[in-house]
């Protein structure tokens, strides 16, 4: 598998669980995702554990069909994906992946409603732009949330989430380069 389809692959992963990790952070769980001594292997590479799941753990349909999703042009990945998480819900690729989504779900509602009302607003509003106004704008709550405009603790995991995401890179890069 090429480098950027271990990299779409594991964000598209992230879809599965992803969340669980950032959303403990976000609550202010102990957990540190990111850390240099926690990792996760996704396709095969040893990366930090927030740069994605264990991708040969999914079962071989989900796999098939997330390598499937990235096959796809830009402008159709989202539904495709939007598919695969509603056949996962549905029970679909397995009981496990399913309490997984359930799982995801619950989560996901709880850290929503305890972030700011301006930032659950602004990623309202963001979310049902198109693809390309979409990245712009969360760019710039991206932005927003560095620069402390959400409030302090906010701030905080968003300069977690960016020291993670540099260290992710920096793990690719050097997954490339041997």
């Amino acid at each position: 598998m090429s480098k950027s389809a271990s990299v779409l692959l594991a964000v598209i992963v992230g879809v599965l669980g992803g969340a669980l990790v950032a959303g403990s952070a976000l609550i202010g769980a102990s957990a540190q995702p990111g850390s240099p001594t926690s990792t996760t292997n996704v396709s095969g590479l040893d990366r930090p554990a927030s740069c994605g799941l264990r991708f040969k753990r999914l079962p071989e349909e989900l796999r098939a069909d997330l390598v499937a999703a990235h096959a796809l042009p830009v402008g159709e990945r989202r539904p495709a994906v939007r598919r695969i998480v509603k056949a996962a819900r549905a029970g679909d690729y397995g009981k496990r992946v399913q309490r997984v989504i359930q799982h995801r779900a619950e989560l996901r509602r709880f850290v929503r409603s305890k972030l700011p009302a301006d930032l659950r607003a602004d990623l309202r509003r963001a979310r049902d732009l198109p693809t390309d106004e979409r990245r712009a704008a969360l760019k710039g709550i991206r932005t927003d949330a560095l620069g402390g405009v959400y409030g302090e603790r906010v701030q905080k995991f968003a300069e977690h989430r960016k020291e993670g995401r540099a260290t992710c890179r920096a793990n690719r890069q050097g997954q490339s380069s041997t």
